[in-house]
């Protein structure tokens, strides 16, 4: 069975050792999104997944796909078209400190300027699924 998922990729920014993000030098990345969480588990239970999204046409966009790959996942039906990639830092809480989330400006992500006519253009839908 092929499962296709449709969405939005993300990068990940932790920062370590439980420290706020203005205390901070390093940061764990990772390629994260709802999308790319289901079916890294579905291909861990050995089914054949992909992502239908759009990243950006650069070195960031071309990591994520690679990460998108060692998890399991198709990278066959991803469009590469913009320059940014939606992003989030994570504080993890400490004692009395919650956990903290920083969205960068997902606005401006390679997927949320994406239109219905450029995925029309690039493939046709038939051909996607």
């Amino acid at each position: 069975m092929h499962i296709l998922a449709f969405g939005e990729v993300m990068l990940r920014f932790t920062v370590a050792d439980k420290m706020m993000l203005e205390q901070c030098d390093n940061l764990h990345m990772t390629t994260v999104g709802t999308g790319v969480n289901l079916l890294s588990s579905l291909s861990h239970f050995g089914y054949d997944t992909s992502i239908l999204t759009v990243l950006p046409d650069n070195p960031i966009g071309k990591k994520a796909a690679a990460d998108l790959r060692k998890l399991g996942i198709s990278d066959k039906k991803i469009i590469y078209q913009g320059k940014s990639m939606g992003s989030f830092f994570v504080e993890l809480g400490q004692g009395a400190r919650p956990e903290r989330v920083t969205y960068q400006d997902r606005l401006s992500s390679s997927f949320s300027q994406m239109s219905d006519k450029i995925i029309i253009l690039k493939k046709p839908w038939p051909a996607l699924i």
